[in-house]
């Protein structure tokens, strides 16, 4: 593990559990594997949707490559529980890394 790779994150995707009527759980989540990353935040933007205020930060992860990792997955901070939406994967195999465009989106109080 390099110096820049500090905060330990788990990769899951949708466990594709469902309910008793057989529909999917929107938020049943599975760990696909943990792994260390470097964190880099972004811009904040708060903004209304449907009448609510929302926070959106948006950040980038790096990671070692592996193979698998795709936008429909999320990441989840391991210390601070932290999850971020994967909005892209930005995958360079010659330099071994993916960076992973991430959204956290929340609502203001």
């Amino acid at each position: 593990m390099g110096a820049d790779f500090d905060t330990r994150v788990a990769l899951q995707r949708h466990s594709g559990a469902k309910d008793k009527f057989g529909q999917p759980l929107k938020d049943a989540w599975a760990d696909v594997a943990q792994v260390w990353a470097n964190r880099k935040l972004g811009v904040g933007v708060e903004q209304v949707k449907a009448g609510a205020d929302m926070a959106t930060v948006r950040a980038s992860f790096r990671i070692r490559w592996r193979a698998g990792v795709d936008s429909g997955m999320r990441l989840v901070e391991v210390g601070s529980g932290a999850v971020w939406d994967i909005q892209a994967v930005l995958a360079d195999r010659r330099e071994n890394r993916i960076d992973l465009a991430c959204e956290q989106i929340n609502p203001r109080t």
